[in-house]
């Protein structure tokens, strides 16, 4: 006979297959990731992460305004760069601290289950798509379910003895969650119940007991390692901005997307933010400070947003419930609804993503382990609440797969009990059995669902996008390929200005924004005299969400060269966003004048000007009509009708006098609007709809 393993053995031998299962995936997953063009391909938050990092290195590391994200990933980046490491580097980096979360699910099935399921969870987590998807990448979301792991594992290991420096390390850990999300603060409340509940001993005859004041105090020292970080931060940005925000301003915008007129259960743009990282809540704020007629600040504007939101719910409750159940829906689909990133699209360029386990897979099986633990709902009370407060926050905002991805470890570690509930159950007796081929049935039958289509899902729609996010990824290891040649010549050539601007260019295509600006400016230090250099310059601090600061460069160019019309047309656009109409008239004429084709972009904003001056004798409603029309049918002839450029030619038509046709305009407008999903402006075009009926 061979004498029994001891269970220090198994341990030491369970780490090792799950993190050699781990990491062959996590080395497998990044050979193919560096050999495609997705490596060094950025976009949205990721962008806006990796710069703000950049901008910490650089010595900004107070920062200015209230933080608008969640900053803790931006001061990770920071300390890596400061430390000298690469993009690359990170990545690395990033998925060597993933291999700690299935180890951490490991040592918590050990004390929720049984060694068996606990290898089970923990292979699942190493081996599980989505995990290594976000490991992968420069985004803050692969810290989540490290944390939540964390806060699992050391809440576990307070019950055993009841020691609140456990609970300490937990408070930590869910403010550093909430430097990430601030919804992490929901953990609180089923943190709560357990501190409750195992101070009362209820977890077993053996466990140890405290009374209700020791429990209050447990309770206090749980939400001293949350202060201990949170703290900190809201310090910081009263002493920046004079206001209490306890991390972010962002979450008004958040709420708004969630519930406003044109919410639909998925993130989705609105038209007065402009789709780039570095407008977003800036564009929020410009457009709760028109909606005001005051100057607004970070909170104050999030507070607008939360406001306008709850307006929504209560204007129309059905609709609001509705669209819960909608979310809720969505949510429990195997689809990680794309972000900055798209896990179906990424499978084109990493094919281990095709064979390693997703959400699909698991949550049928996850959630017959969650029904398995509700017979003894008190020992499972934490897992089952830490779960559910992902839900909650994804039914009160929208769905995005990094949302959840923060309870898969735990879903996965239900999905191993539900396995193994369902491996004995199935060689159990035949009343049991009966039991277990249900629990079989029902989880087979709720992944099959997972794998369909959610609801509101427009494939078509995806269709469509994946050529032009296929088309960033090559216009970006385009301009990689650029700037390792540029960076050469300029070795060799180190006072050729156009080498530096177009530098300046080539990092302005991969949104490098200081770097960009940097060389911009060598350029002109070089060529002073150049219209060229400054008008290459204007355009990508536009393009950088730096209008104001394009200005003094685009200036510059007209004074050296009166024929750009580009920068007559950015300069149009600048002004007409300060509201100086007249300013902005001047620079769309001149861009039409000098170049016919500009009249496509330009008149539609010309014709709202000469209908809206604030001076009448400012106002052209004749020329506004043709500029509109002409802008409707070469835009008709396209095939893309606008109805905001309806909108325009109906106004102008109101203000010439042309009643009826301005009706028959706004209808068009409404019905295009209704078609392509604006309700807000839908419901914008309706009220000026009724104006119209009242002319005379």
């Amino acid at each position: 006979m061979h004498a029994k393993m001891p269970e220090s053995d198994h341990v030491r031998r369970h780490w090792t297959m799950i993190l050699a299962v781990a990491g062959v995936v996590r080395l497998l997953y990044l050979g193919f990731f560096l050999a495609s063009p997705l490596h060094g391909y950025h976009f949205a938050d990721h962008i806006y992460y990796r710069n703000w990092g950049l901008q910490i290195v650089r010595g900004n590391w107070f920062g200015e305004e209230v933080f608008e994200q969640g900053p803790l990933y931006a001061y990770f980046l920071a300390m890596a760069f400061q430390l000298g490491l690469s993009e690359t580097l990170v990545l690395v980096v990033q998925l060597l601290i993933g291999l700690v979360t299935p180890i951490l699910i490991y040592e918590s099935g050990r004390r929720l289950f049984d060694q068996k399921t606990a290898l089970l969870a923990g292979l699942l987590v190493g081996a599980y798509g989505p995990l290594v998807f976000y490991e992968c990448m420069l985004m803050k979301s692969f810290l989540l379910p490290l944390l939540t792991a964390g806060v699992l594992y050391c809440s576990l290991r307070y019950q055993e003895k009841l020691r609140p420096g456990w609970l300490c390390v937990v408070g930590v850990l869910i403010g550093l969650a909430c430097l990430v999300r601030e919804n992490h603060v929901l953990y609180l409340v089923p943190m709560s119940g357990w501190i409750w509940w195992c101070g009362a001993g209820a977890s077993s005859q053996e466990a140890v007991r405290i009374d209700s004041w020791r429990r209050g105090l447990h309770l206090g020292v749980l939400i001293g390692g949350l202060a201990l970080v949170i703290l900190p931060v809201t310090l910081r940005n009263y002493a920046v901005a004079g206001e209490w925000v306890p991390v972010t301003s962002g979450g008004g915008e958040v709420l708004y997307l969630a519930h406003g007129p044109e919410a639909n259960g998925y993130f989705h743009t609105v038209p007065f933010v402009k789709p780039s990282p570095w407008r977003e809540h800036e564009d929020f704020r410009v457009e709760a400070n028109r909606r005001t007629g005051k100057s607004l600040s970070h909170a104050e504007a999030s507070r607008f947003w939360r406001e306008a939101a709850w307006d929504e719910v209560r204007r129309d409750p059905g609709r609001s419930l509705l669209l819960t159940f909608l979310k809720g829906r969505i949510f429990f689909h195997d689809l990680e609804v794309p972000d900055s990133a798209d896990y179906k699209l990424w499978r084109n360029y990493v094919p281990p993503l095709w064979i390693l386990p997703t959400f699909g897979w698991c949550i049928g099986l996850g959630l017959l382990g969650c029904v398995v633990c509700l017979r003894i709902p008190g020992n499972y009370q934490l897992v089952l609440g830490l779960i559910a407060v992902h839900l909650v926050s994804v039914l009160v905002t929208y769905n995005f797969g990094r949302f959840r991805i923060g309870m898969l470890p735990l879903l996965l570690l239900m999905a191993a009990h539900g396995m193994m509930w369902l491996s004995h159950g199935l060689r159990a007796l035949a009343g049991k059995r009966q039991w277990a081929w249900g629990g079989l049935i029902s989880a087979v039958v709720i992944s099959a669902w997972s794998f369909t289509n959610p609801s509101g899902y427009s494939l078509e729609a995806y269709q469509a996008k994946a050529p032009i996010t296929i088309k960033g990824i090559e216009e970006q290891q385009g301009a990689r390929q650029d700037l390792a040649k540029l960076q050469l010549l300029l070795s060799r050539r180190p006072t050729d200005p156009l080498l530096y601007s177009r530098l300046g260019h080539t990092y302005t295509l991969l949104n490098y924004r200081q770097e960009a600006i940097d060389h911009h400016e060598r350029a002109i230090v070089l060529a002073p005299e150049s219209p060229e250099v400054f008008m290459g310059y204007g355009y990508d601090l536009v393009t950088l969400g730096l209008p104001g600061m394009a200005v003094g460069p685009l200036v510059r160019s007209l004074q050296l060269n009166p024929g750009f019309d580009v920068a007559h047309k950015l300069l149009g656009d600048y002004y007409r966003e300060q509201g100086d109409f007249d300013t902005a008239i001047t620079h769309f004429r001149a861009a039409v004048q000098i170049n016919p084709q500009q009249r496509l972009l330009a008149a539609n904003a010309l014709a709202v000007m000469l209908v809206t001056h604030p001076d009448p004798d400012s106002r052209n409603a004749a020329e506004a009509v043709e500029l509109a029309k002409y802008v409707h049918q070469a835009l008709q002839a396209q095939g893309q009708p606008s109805p905001q450029v309806l909108f325009t030619l109906a106004d102008a038509y109101a203000e010439s006098g042309q009643r009826e046709l301005a009706i028959q305009a706004i209808q068009e407008a409404m019905r295009l609007a209704q078609a392509t999903g604006q309700l807000q402006f839908s419901r914008q075009l309706e009220v000026r709809f009724r104006q119209y009926q009242q002319l005379p």
